[in-house]
């Protein structure tokens, strides 16, 4: 089996590379790093890396850390496993943190304003932002990672992750909005038309929301702080996508965030809530899509 290496570099600051005994083609490769890698750029070789994962065909499955980097032993069966996507990810953001650049889990999308759609997989985050778009002709920044800075006291949005994942359902259900698509497992990973995505960043961010998809509902209630501070600080800290779980279980990468970034987090959150809008809206598609579309 031929072994592939391919090397990810982001405007953002950081440099990953991934190798190993497994088949994967390009477009494969390029589609699902955007899903879950912020602003990762396919290149041909880089001068430094910052985090490298390498892959072995293993009936032992263990990890080893070595300098900057990892080597997994695992039965992968010549197939590139979704375990690598997670753990360059919990490396990425670890990079990332030590510039005070904070991966919230959130799609970023913006028409009369640019807001954050918050919420953790599964709660219709991309369908919102599908309706979005295809309603109200609204832009996409980024699809479910957006990475934020605080400045002057506000969040601005540099960049993000671009390809859409939703359940394979759910993505035939705007089939005129898809432009290149990689089935996985029982997911879709696709991207949108050029048109639809933002020609500029970063974009200064209007208003948080904390979304649901419950069609038995119809709630929208403003956060007030200081629960919006603890409501909004797993989301931005990322906590629930920090650490990677390898080998069947048998090791576990930690993303342990550097020393300072927490607090910093906190400070700052305090500091920005005072004036940047947040809520949770939980409803139909078409409830909470009108309330986001004409809270201006």
């Amino acid at each position: 089996m031929k072994d592939k290496k391919t090397v990810f570099i982001s405007f953002l600051g950081y440099t990953l590379a991934l190798a190993g005994e497994f088949e994967a083609g390009d477009e494969e490769i390029s589609v699902l790093a955007g899903t879950l890698i912020p602003g990762a750029v396919v290149v041909e070789r880089a001068p430094k890396v910052d985090f490298s994962l390498t892959h072995f065909e293993s009936s032992e499955r263990r990890l080893e850390r070595i300098g900057n980097g990892v080597v997994i032993y695992d039965n992968w069966g010549g197939k590139l496993s979704l375990d690598a996507w997670h753990a360059l990810y919990s490396a990425a953001r670890i990079l990332m943190l030590k510039k005070k650049y904070y991966c919230v889990h959130s799609a970023c999308v913006g028409g009369e304003k640019n807001v954050l759609l918050v919420g953790h997989t599964g709660c219709g985050k991309s369908n919102i932002l599908l309706k979005l778009v295809n309603d109200y002709d609204w832009k996409v920044f980024s699809g479910n990672k957006t990475v934020i800075s605080f400045e002057n006291g506000g969040v601005t949005a540099l960049d993000g992750t671009k390809t859409m994942s939703i359940s394979s359902t759910d993505a035939d259900k705007f089939p005129q909005l898809v432009a290149k698509r990689v089935d996985y497992q029982n997911r879709t990973a696709f991207l949108l038309d050029q048109s639809h995505y933002f020609e500029n960043s970063p974009i200064k961010i209007d208003a948080i929301y904390v979304v649901r998809l419950n069609d038995g509902v119809a709630e929208n209630n403003a956060l007030e702080f200081p629960s919006s501070m603890h409501t909004l600080y797993p989301f931005f800290m990322d906590t629930v996508n920090a650490d990677t779980v390898l080998c069947d279980g048998e090791d576990v990468f930690a993303g342990t965030p550097p020393e300072g970034s927490q607090k910093y987090l906190s400070q700052s959150l305090a500091k920005t809530l005072s004036f940047v809008k947040a809520s949770r809206i939980s409803g139909s598609i078409d409830f909470v899509t009108k309330i986001i579309a004409e809270d201006l």
